[in-house]
């Protein structure tokens, strides 16, 4: 699909063929794994997009919030909660040290990828500092972040804490 056509792009600019790929390169990489297909094209287009956001980091780029939304989009619609954790954690970490600050869709991204997981101690973790103003004005809880978490109360089995949230929602 398209997003292994970039990836391979990326990797013959990154062996030298070609010119060095900058930070358009890099992100228009992440964006053709935004839509990743279901099952393991799926979760390898997700491996890309994650490893595109490293390539990027390691050559000493700056991810746009861009950038960081689409490494989670894929993560998420590939239920690779994991791997959305840990890009959100890169983005908290990026706005710590004067880069880009995570703002909701990009928390309700990584909502998304633990309802998908079932990770519902981890989604109401999140929510919480979402609803604390912890992660920054921009990063507020909104409807669809209480649904996105009831979703995933309900998928790890917390039927009362799922009904709790949407009724705040």
């Amino acid at each position: 699909g398209e997003w292994h056509e970039a990836e391979l792009l990326l990797r013959e600019m990154r062996e030298g063929i070609g010119p060095p790929p900058d930070a358009v390169s890099y992100h228009t990489a992440i964006a053709a794994c935004r839509r990743p297909p279901p099952g393991a094209a799926g979760r390898r287009a997700a491996r890309a997009a994650v490893g595109a956001l490293r390539g990027m980091m390691a050559a000493g780029l700056r991810p746009s919030l861009f950038g960081f939304t689409g490494a989670l989009s894929a993560c998420s619609r590939a239920q690779k909660w994991r791997a959305a954790l840990a890009v959100f954690a890169r983005l908290e970490a990026a706005g710590r040290a004067g880069g880009v600050r995570p703002d909701t869709i990009a928390a309700n991204g990584a909502l998304a990828a633990c309802a998908g997981g079932g990770r519902w101690e981890d989604a109401l973790a999140l929510l919480g500092r979402m609803e604390r103003a912890e992660l920054g004005v921009n990063a507020k809880a909104d409807r669809a972040s209480l649904e996105i978490a009831a979703r995933a109360c309900a998928a790890g089995g917390e039927g009362a804490r799922a009904a709790e949230l949407r009724t705040r929602a």
